[in-house]
């Protein structure tokens, strides 16, 4: 399998909100109500990169025999590896959180198939990526040669101290990185 990194982003919101950044680290909202520059809440949530995809060669390795289409069970492993590359890309890679004893660990699951995935290079896609207090979601697709979509699938996962087993908010500095990511043209 030869993976190529592609990606474009757009500027971030914030609960439908655009997002400003402070010439600081710190990023910042507008407050509706005062008008004032406040610092991020993470728990409201926030959105990051509209898109970032892998690019992915599938040869006979990757099909089914009985049905001349990829398995249903492989489309997940092409999204994992989209999602880790993504990770990786705003400076979370998973070896990086394990080793600070802390993960992003699958909660929901939901996909719609809309057409067969065959043979040749496909696009798989994060987009739509929102933080939502503990919860990181993240709406995917995998792109036919063609560019149209055969797969769309929502997956959300929550960070999760390794060591208590429990849910935890994003890791420090992770939604800083997730907003700049969302600002690279």
């Amino acid at each position: 399998m030869s993976l190529e990194l592609t990606f474009e982003c757009s500027t971030p919101r914030f609960a439908g909100e655009r997002r400003s950044v402070s010439t600081g680290d710190l990023p910042l909202r507008r407050s509706k109500k005062s008008g004032k520059h406040v610092p991020l809440d993470a728990r409201r949530g926030c959105e990051g990169a509209k898109m970032f995809s892998i690019q992915v060669e599938l040869d006979d390795e990757w099909v089914a025999p009985i049905y001349d289409h990829v398995h249903h069970g492989r489309c997940f492993f092409l999204f994992e590896q989209a999602r880790v590359a993504y990770m990786a890309h705003i400076g979370f890679p998973n070896d990086v959180l394990l080793a600070r004893g802390q993960a992003a660990v699958i909660t929901a699951v939901a996909a719609q198939y809309k057409r067969e995935v065959k043979r040749g290079r496909v696009t798989v896609t994060c987009d739509d990526v929102t933080v939502e207090g503990k919860t990181l979601i993240i709406g995917q697709k995998i792109l036919n040669e063609r560019g149209k979509v055969a797969v769309e699938a929502r997956i959300e996962s929550v960070f999760m101290d390794m060591n208590t087993r429990r849910g935890m908010m994003p890791p420090e500095g992770f939604i800083e990185a997730f907003l700049a990511a969302g600002q690279q043209k």
